[in-house]
């Protein structure tokens, strides 16, 4: 059994969405191991304040992402039954759907 379309690009974002969670993940464990070097007095604070940074950025990133992400796939089923009754016409599908697609590249880049 063949997955559809929106089967496929679903398992897609969610594995870009995946991927951003993973970015975040590894900047609060790098977080952690230069508090640590702080403590031992192996590194400076400003390494610790940087990494810190970085786990902020990241978790910005994948809730931005996360966020879009949702929002495009609700528009994108609400335009599929809109168009198919006729309701919505099929460039502001399309534009939707394009909405969708730049919403899986920031997934995948984030």
């Amino acid at each position: 059994m063949s997955c559809p379309e929106n089967c496929v690009e679903r398992m897609l974002q969610q594995t870009q969405r995946d991927r951003a969670q993973a970015a975040h993940d590894a900047a609060r464990k790098q977080l952690a191991a230069q508090r640590r070097l702080v403590e031992l007095g192996a590194t400076g604070q400003i390494d610790a304040d940087q990494a810190e940074a970085e786990v902020a950025k990241t978790r910005a990133e994948l809730a931005q992402t996360t966020t879009k992400y949702e929002n495009t796939l609700k528009d994108v089923e609400r335009g599929r039954a809109l168009v198919a009754s006729k309701i919505m016409s099929e460039k502001v599908f399309d534009d939707r759907s394009n909405l969708k697609r730049e919403a899986e590249a920031a997934v995948k880049f984030s």
